[in-house]
């Protein structure tokens, strides 16, 4: 006789019908994007992406892009930020 209580829960534990037969590769690119705060703490932007996972913006490699043109473009679309080019430090 079964358990009630596991084939209560027997739902769960099921293997999927369709597996992975192939991981395909592509390359991407992101950036990550940080401020300092009032308090001179780190804050890193993060985005929500379509599964609901925080990650930092980035993206597939379309074909004839860099991955810093990528990782440019990435963040624009994913977090709409402009990009700026870093500004160069201070000597010594």
């Amino acid at each position: 006789m079964q358990n009630p209580k596991f084939e209560r829960f027997k739902k769960y534990f099921r293997r999927p019908g369709a597996s992975i037969q192939e991981i395909v590769r592509e390359p991407t690119a992101g950036g990550v994007v940080f401020r300092r705060n009032k308090d001179n703490e780190v804050e890193i932007l993060l985005i929500q992406d379509a599964k609901d996972r925080w990650t930092i913006p980035k993206g597939h490699i379309e074909e004839g892009e860099t991955a810093q043109q990528t990782a440019k473009r990435e963040i624009g679309e994913e977090a709409g930020l402009a990009w700026q080019d870093p500004l160069p430090l201070p000597p010594g």
